[in-house]
């Protein structure tokens, strides 16, 4: 299985139809991107989606999920509070959204320059793909992990919170022979931490891209066995 990370310098803005040519030209099984991937904005200053834009993406993203679970984290608002969540995306329609509940220092900042308040929303861990087990954690979210669900990928989508600290040590929640996934982009030097590694036991074993850009890494790796 390919598995393409997504982690482009923080404040890159994405058409519709620009981010559907980088999924589709990967080539990927999975794409998932950084948190923070989509929002409305210039690269300089960033706002929260509006539904009608939100929509926008999301019917864009549909048509380039026919062979591609998409996980593609955004920033949106019904007009009175902002979410920051990642719909998972599957042959034309949304499998499930994963949605952060811990709001971050620099969210704090945003809510008072849109006028608008953080929503923590809470969802369904682990979600159930095309036969796939995917559970997505939002990046401050991840340190407060409670329940116990396991899944064959665990994936941390953030923004400068783990990229310069390499790979967090748990706790994740991996079937054996699973995969810990990482993609992570830092806003203040736009730098990434990108990883796949696999569980075995009480070890995590790094997988090495098959191909790799500044902005993406590609890899091959395989599901744990049922």
């Amino acid at each position: 299985m390919r598995v393409a990370l997504y982690a482009p310098r923080f404040g890159t803005p994405h058409t519709p139809e620009s981010l559907s040519d980088i999924i589709i030209q990967s080539g990927a099984d999975i794409f998932a991107g950084a948190e923070y991937l989509l929002f409305y904005g210039d690269g300089r200053r960033i706002y929260p989606l509006d539904r009608k834009v939100r929509k926008t993406y999301l019917n864009a993203l549909h048509m380039a999920s026919k062979d591609c679970i998409i996980v593609a984290p955004m920033l949106w608002t019904d007009g009175r509070r902002f979410y920051n969540s990642a719909p998972i995306i599957h042959d034309g329609r949304i499998a499930g959204e994963r949605y952060k509940k811990h709001t971050s220092e620099m969210e704090s900042v945003l809510a008072d320059v849109w006028g608008m308040r953080f929503a923590p929303t809470e969802s369904k861990p682990v979600i159930t793909v095309d036969g796939i087990d995917l559970r997505v954690e939002i990046c401050l979210d991840f340190p407060f992990i409670s329940d116990k669900d396991e899944a064959d990928m665990h994936l941390l989508c953030a923004s400068g919170f783990w990229g310069d600290r390499g790979d967090p040590r748990g706790p994740w929640r991996v079937k054996d022979g699973g995969n810990a996934l990482v993609v992570d982009n830092q806003p203040s030097s736009g730098d990434y931490w990108m990883s796949i590694r696999r569980c075995v036991g009480d070890e995590f074993i790094p997988h090495t891209p098959r191909r790799s850009t500044h902005a993406m890494r590609v890899y091959e790796v395989e599901l744990a066995k049922r």
